[in-house]
């Protein structure tokens, strides 16, 4: 029997947690090379803010247009019906 080892989470640079930002919001950090990153919100409700495409060198950026508010998310990417590891759940604010 063989074990499959568990991908590591994203790093997601940006948003930082706890900070208030105008919409569009820039979501950026890095992953696996080909590989999509997405953000939930919390709670889950099957709906992503957002997701993109992981480059060559690592890095993704999307921006996520969203209301005013306070939002809890959490990331993860994926590829080829794969999963990785789930950041920390995060929260940051959306101003007018």
């Amino acid at each position: 029997m063989s074990s499959q080892l568990a991908k590591p989470a994203p790093t997601i640079t940006t948003p930082v947690p706890n900070s208030t930002y105008t919409s569009p919001v820039k979501c950026a950090g890095t992953g696996i090379a080909d590989w999509t990153v997405y953000l939930f919100k919390v709670p889950i409700d099957g709906e992503d803010i957002g997701s993109a495409s992981v480059g060559e060198a690592g890095e993704w950026t999307f921006y996520a247009f969203l209301e005013p508010g306070t939002y809890s998310v959490f990331g993860q990417q994926m590829a080829n019906r794969e999963r990785s590891d789930s950041t920390a759940t995060f929260s940051f604010t959306v101003t007018a």
